[in-house]
């Protein structure tokens, strides 16, 4: 694998594969979002671009204390499914 990535690369496989879908989930947050817009309910989508704001990095950083590099894109996936799952059921007023 040397040949192919160089022989700098230090992050493991897992940590990769976390960060693949770690983009996967926050397409899904944008176009969630972008969707909640155009239907007018763009209150829930700034409410849940700050909650991802204040509650993505806090998250990231103590899972990295417990579970190390794997910790960060784990945070942001946690994050991401928490306001996606937010923004789902939210019943708009």
């Amino acid at each position: 694998m040397e040949k192919i990535l160089g022989p700098d690369w230090i992050l493991p496989w897992g940590v990769s594969i976390l960060f693949a879908i770690q983009e996967l989930v926050r397409g899904g947050f944008q176009v969630s979002g972008t969707e909640k817009i155009s239907f007018g309910s763009s209150a829930i989508t700034n409410r849940a671009s700050l909650f991802l704001g204040l509650f993505a990095i806090p998250i990231s950083i103590i899972a990295t204390l417990f579970i190390g590099i794997y910790g960060v894109p784990l945070g942001f996936v946690f994050t991401y499914v928490t306001i996606l799952c937010y923004m789902h059921f939210r019943k708009v007023v």
